[in-house]
């Protein structure tokens, strides 16, 4: 069995330079980094089970007391804070899912559209080189043929008058002729070749196309779990809050400086938890850029696809050029013919 090309250590630090550099990580921009070697689902499968990419544990929140009245308030005031952050969470996910659902729709049709066009582009390259291969067989019977009975004329030419030498070099035209139609042959032949190769690259371009849409499934996928797991974290994070509280009245009695103090610690709890909120809005903020990162790749799919449409349209000028030097070649074996059949035509002595 080959070795791989890369090691997973590589890999690793391959990814971790990508991702200092704010990219994504997948497949292609872990190659890319590797001066594209490897092969892409390799080198995401090594980073997906050995790569450093699990989210930070959340910090504990310490334990604070608090005296009965401001219980109250801070009851009051966390009853209405959960509820807005858990109407903010459900909107901001329902939002997300439904552009998800509908990016992913979107860029399943079209790469499958686009598939489609080339594999018909493919099936017809394919059936015209086909064609050229067979005409080139014909042509190359016809040729020797030709060689045939031009040797048969030489040996009737020998030792024959003046104008049967004539006719003699009549023949040895002919005979440059069919080196003519020879080499013309041989530029065919390259051409079909060429072709061959045009299908080939196409071929690998659409199997390409096909991983990146497994990529870009993966991404939405490893989104709705970074979106899931956001609003667990937020749900058990407001649960220990209300446990916190709930412990706290039944503790804790205090005189009216302690309950300052106190009150204080409150209002730095609450600021604890405006940041935490700030922190699922940027993390949110986050995702959306990863979504508008993923239609990035999209339209560049869709530029590839475009280019390959391009190539395509220059196979098909290059498959007309060959069937124009097929007919022109056609027209010089006529004519050669024509010359042949009226060398064998003059009279002797």
């Amino acid at each position: 069995m080959r070795p791989p090309l890369v090691t997973e250590s590589e890999v690793l630090e391959a990814a971790r330079r990508v991702r200092a550099r704010g990219k994504e990580i997948n497949g292609w921009s872990i190659r890319r980094e590797l001066g594209d070697r490897g092969n892409p689902r390799r080198l995401l499968a090594v980073w997906t089970a050995k790569g450093d990419a699990a989210p930070p544990a959340a910090e504990p929140v310490d334990t604070i007391s608090l005296p009965a009245p401001l219980l109250e308030l801070v009851a009051a005031a966390q009853t209405a804070l959960t509820i807005e952050l858990d109407t903010i969470v459900r909107t901001i996910h329902r939002h997300a899912r439904e552009d998800a659902d509908a990016t992913f729709r979107r860029i399943t049709d079209d790469l499958q559209a686009s598939e489609q066009r080339i594999k018909e582009q493919l099936d017809l390259a394919e059936a015209s080189v086909d064609a050229t291969e067979t005409e080139l067989d014909r042509r190359g019977d016809a040729i020797a043929s030709l060689e045939t009975e031009i040797g048969e004329a030489r040996v009737q030419i020998a030792g024959l008058t003046e104008r049967e030498r004539q006719a003699l070099d009549r023949a040895q035209e002919a005979e440059t002729q069919i080196a003519a139609l020879q080499a013309e042959r041989d530029s065919l032949t390259r051409a079909s070749q060429l072709a061959r190769e045009a299908q080939t690259r196409a071929e690998a371009q659409a199997a390409a196309m096909r991983d990146e849409v497994g990529h870009l499934r993966a991404a939405l996928e490893r989104a709705e779990a970074v979106r899931q797991t956001d609003v667990g974290r937020v749900t058990a994070e407001l649960a220990a809050a209300r446990q916190q509280i709930e412990e706290a009245r039944d503790a804790h009695q205090a005189d009216l400086t302690a309950a300052r103090q106190e009150a204080a610690a409150a209002q730095a709890s609450e600021r604890t938890l405006y940041a935490q909120q700030e922190r699922m809005l940027t993390e949110l903020a986050a995702e959306r850029t990863e979504r508008r990162q993923a239609e990035t790749v999209l339209q560049a799919t869709q530029r590839e696809a475009a280019a390959t449409e391009q190539r395509n349209a220059a196979l098909r000028a290059e498959l007309t050029e060959v069937s124009r030097g097929r007919q022109v070649a056609e027209d010089r074996a006529a004519a050669l013919e024509a010359e042949r059949r009226g060398a064998m035509s003059v009279p002797t002595g």
